[in-house]
């Protein structure tokens, strides 16, 4: 599956977004609890648009476990064109 999600460019915003359901779908599919949350806005390319969504996703709740911290991106940034 392709998503063109470079979050760099307002015009393809809704792909990131795309990313974000799709991540989220897989997350759940393994267990997890997942909250997309919306965290504003940004103005790009002259647009006001919504910023990507973040996911936060558990596993359990058991308090005697060690918690671990992934945090990565799902956007990718283009290379620099010459």
């Amino acid at each position: 599956m392709a998503i063109a999600n470079v979050s760099a460019w307002a015009d393809s915003r809704n792909e990131c977004l795309r990313m974000v359901e799709w991540t989220d779908k897989q997350l759940k599919a393994l267990g997890f609890e997942t909250v997309i949350k919306d965290v504003g806005d940004q103005v790009l390319e002259g647009k006001t648009i919504k910023l990507p969504p973040v996911i936060l996703a558990s596993r359990g709740n058991d308090p005697n476990k060690k918690t671990l911290l992934i945090y990565g991106h799902l956007d990718v940034q283009p290379a620099k064109l010459v």
